[in-house]
């Protein structure tokens, strides 16, 4: 009897199980933006809490409520972007740790790296829009009191 390997179809096979596996971290990273938006989004809600009063002095000294908001956006946006980037060296740091036990190395471009500054600078600015809208919208005459 003779058995046939037909290589192409296994490596067809290998190739759908590795694209499975990539849709899976994907999700499992999607899950863990959204929760970490959500985290952002309740930080900027404790940050506008807590600088009431500020607010309030400056929109009392003139600040209009698009400064205000864009203060609190350029906040969030801040916030993810050192998360980011720290995320992103620490990750290449591991990376090429990594690979020199191995006996590839790691390949770190230049799409990887802005993917990951555009995909963390749209977190802070989708995450803080309503926090930011919260502490624009906040009546100065109640702040004072």
């Amino acid at each position: 009897t003779y058995q046939v390997f037909d290589l192409a179809l296994m490596m067809q096979g290998i190739g759908n199980i590795l694209v499975l596996v990539t849709y899976f971290i994907s999700a499992i990273a999607g899950i863990s933006l959204l929760i970490a938006g959500v985290g952002v989004m309740n930080m900027m809600y404790i940050s506008v809490s807590e600088r009431t009063k500020e607010i309030g002095i400056r929109r009392a000294l003139g600040a209009t409520k698009s400064s205000v908001r864009n203060q609190f956006l350029l906040e969030g946006l801040t916030i993810t972007m050192i998360g980011g980037i720290t995320g992103l060296l620490l990750g290449i740091l591991v990376s090429t740790t990594v690979s020199r036990f191995l006996p590839f190395t790691a390949v770190i471009d230049v799409f990887s790296i802005l993917l990951t500054v555009i995909i963390s600078s749209a977190i802070g600015l989708f995450f803080s829009v309503m926090p930011a809208n919260s502490a624009a919208q906040k009546d100065l005459i109640d702040i004072l009191r």
